[in-house]
């Protein structure tokens, strides 16, 4: 059995296709983590109150990025480790420049033709973190960059989920502190962002 796209996770769910198909899902899913995962976003999709205020103009086109990118994107992927280039915790800042700060942290990685910069800001009403990104491309010939996945990883388990923009940027809000790292999943190969610390 081929790997279950979101609109038939959707249909599983809904129990909208025949008894006999959702059994052989059921076999499937049971084996399959792939699946599993795409089950789960459907879950979410259809647990999500439909009240919810209007979407950014942009949002359809991420969506429909996404989609596209997940559909193309080989089933298999190196896993690279991005290299860390720049972080400001490293660097003693002159008084009065920001950078040093305990409250915001920079850094910057490396891997292949990509760059990921990465700002780490402490939430000071909240014991969180706020976490912007982006991914940039070092090729020449300007490439589209939205609707990447981007997941928050906490040893092993995917806790949050983003999707990049069209200029490459994506958020995770109100984390916790703690150690983690952040996976970028392309096309050929995904980014590795090893122990990004969010220290109380």
């Amino acid at each position: 059995m081929k790997h279950l796209d979101f609109q038939k996770a959707i249909e599983y769910l809904q129990k909208a296709i025949p008894i006999e198909e959702i059994a052989n899902i059921d076999r499937h899913v049971s084996i399959c983590s792939q699946c599993q995962e795409e089950i789960e976003i459907a879950q979410s999709f259809l647990t999500t109150p439909q009240n919810l205020s209007t979407p950014a103009p942009n949002l359809l086109n991420r969506v429909t990025a996404a989609f596209k990118r997940k559909q193309d994107r080989l089933s298999k992927r190196p896993l690279r480790l991005a290299n860390l280039e720049f972080d400001s915790w490293s660097i003693p800042s002159p008084l009065g420049v920001r950078g040093g700060s305990s409250e915001e942290r920079q850094l910057l990685y490396n891997q292949d033709q990509y760059d990921l910069d990465v700002q780490i800001i402490k939430d000071t009403n909240q014991d969180a973190y706020l976490i912007q990104g982006q991914l940039l491309d070092s090729q020449t010939i300007p490439v589209k960059l939205d609707g990447y996945e981007v997941h928050l990883v906490d040893p092993g388990i995917v806790l949050w989920r983003s999707m990049t923009d069209e200029l490459g940027r994506f958020t995770f809000s109100y984390c916790p502190p703690g150690d983690y790292s952040i996976r970028v999943i392309l096309d050929t190969q995904d980014i590795f962002l090893d122990s990004l610390q969010l220290q109380a």
